[in-house]
C-alpha cells in the first residue's frame, strides 16, 4: 500500500443527500436535509423534524437497530409519520417511521450532470465539501419515488464510486453502505472500475 498521501486517506467519505421541502400540518414548508441510504429497508425522520411539521402518528412499528460498529442489536417502538415530501415532479405521501437521532456532521457535496459528465469521462473534479445533520433518511422502500427516473450519465451509485476512487486513490471504502469493506485500490486494477 502507497503510504506517501495520507491527505487523501484522511478525508471522510463523502455521502448523498438532497434538500428537500417537506409539508406540514398547514401545508407549509420546511427544508430537510434528506439522507439516501439503499442498504436500510425502512424510511426515518428525526423526532425534531417531525414536531415541527405537527404530524399525528398513524400508527407504531416496532424497530429492531443494529448500529455500526456495535454487536448489539436495540428494538425501539417508533411511531409511523405520514410525510407529505415534494419529490421532482409531484408531491408525495410517506410513511416514515420517528427516532430521536439520524447523523450529524455527515460529508456531503453538491453533484451536477457537469460533474456526472467529467467522471464519466475520467476527468478530475473539484468538490466542495460541507458538513450537515440529516433530517430524513430514505431507504429503499422510497428511494426511487424520490429520486425518479435517473436522467443522468451515471447511476448515483457508480458516481459515489467514481468519486471515492478520485478522492481515495489508493484506499477506498467500497460503499457508503459497506463501510466495514475496504479495498486496497492498485493502479493496475483502474479497468476494473469501469464495470462498477
Amino acid at each position: 500500500m502507497d503510504t506517501d498521501s495520507t491527505d487523501n486517506r484522511q478525508q471522510p467519505i463523502i455521502m448523498m443527500v438532497l434538500e428537500i421541502p417537506a409539508l406540514d400540518s398547514d401545508g407549509n414548508e420546511h427544508l430537510g436535509t434528506v439522507f439516501f441510504e439503499s442498504d436500510s429497508n425502512a424510511s426515518y425522520i428525526k423526532s425534531n423534524i417531525a414536531d415541527k411539521l405537527k404530524i399525528t402518528p398513524n400508527g407504531t412499528k416496532q424497530l429492531h437497530v443494529d448500529t455500526f460498529r456495535s454487536n448489539e442489536s436495540h428494538s425501539i417502538l417508533s411511531s409511523i409519520l405520514s410525510v407529505k415530501i415534494k419529490a421532482k415532479k409531484d408531491t408525495v405521501t410517506l410513511d416514515l417511521c420517528e427516532v430521536a437521532h439520524i447523523a450529524n456532521d455527515i460529508i456531503t457535496t453538491k453533484i451536477t450532470d457537469k460533474i456526472c459528465h467529467h467522471l464519466a469521462f475520467e476527468k478530475p473534479v473539484k468538490l466542495l465539501r460541507q458538513p450537515k445533520n440529516v433530517d430524513i433518511l430514505i431507504g429503499l422502500d422510497h428511494y426511487l419515488l424520490i429520486l425518479g427516473q435517473i436522467t443522468s450519465e451515471l447511476f448515483p451509485e457508480i458516481t459515489g464510486v467514481l468519486i471515492r476512487i478520485q478522492q481515495k486513490p489508493v484506499l477506498i471504502s467500497a460503499d457508503i453502505e459497506k463501510e466495514f469493506l475496504q479495498l486496497e485500490f492498485h493502479p493496475e486494477n483502474i479497468e476494473a472500475t469501469r464495470l462498477l
